[in-house]
C-alpha cells in the first residue's frame, strides 16, 4: 500500500475501529484524521503516528511510510522495528523539566501565602486600632 490513507483505512478495518474510536483513544483530531482517510494529507507527524501505531498496535514505520510489515504481535510487544520505548534519557529529561515546573509553581505559592499573610497581619492591626 503506497498511500498512507490507504494503510490507515486497511488497519482501521482490519481492528474493527472507527475514526471517531482511533481519534478519541489515540488524541489524534478527528479533522486530522478526516484529512488522512481522504487522501488530502499524506505526510503525518511522528508523534501522530506513534500515538495512532500505539493504539492500533502496529509499527509507526509501517503507517507512516509503508515500510516493512505492520507486524501485529511485534508491536502489540512493544517491539516495533523503530522501537517505540522511550528512551531512559528522554523520560529523565522530561522529568526534569517537570520538576522545574512544579519548583516554579511551588515558589509562587509560598509568595502568594506571604503576601496573604502580611495582609491579614496588617488587616488585623487596622482593626485593632
Amino acid at each position: 500500500m503506497k498511500k498512507l490513507s490507504e494503510r490507515l483505512s486497511f488497519i482501521l478495518e482490519r481492528r474493527g475501529v472507527t475514526r471517531y474510536e482511533l481519534a478519541n483513544e489515540a488524541g489524534v483530531c478527528e479533522s486530522t484524521l478526516c484529512r488522512i482517510m481522504n487522501g488530502e494529507q499524506e505526510k503525518i507527524h511522528k508523534k501522530t503516528a506513534v500515538n495512532i501505531a500505539n493504539y492500533l498496535r502496529i509499527s509507526e514505520k509501517w503507517l507512516r511510510l509503508g515500510v516493512g510489515a505492520f507486524d501485529d504481535s511485534a508491536a502489540a510487544a512493544g517491539q516495533t522495528e523503530n522501537n517505540l520505548l522511550i528512551p531512559v534519557e528522554e523520560l529523565w529529561s522530561a522529568y526534569q523539566k517537570k520538576e522545574k515546573q512544579l519548583e516554579s509553581v511551588i515558589r509562587m505559592l509560598e509568595d502568594q501565602i506571604r503576601i496573604n499573610e502580611a495582609l491579614r497581619a496588617e488587616l488585623m492591626s487596622r482593626k485593632e486600632n
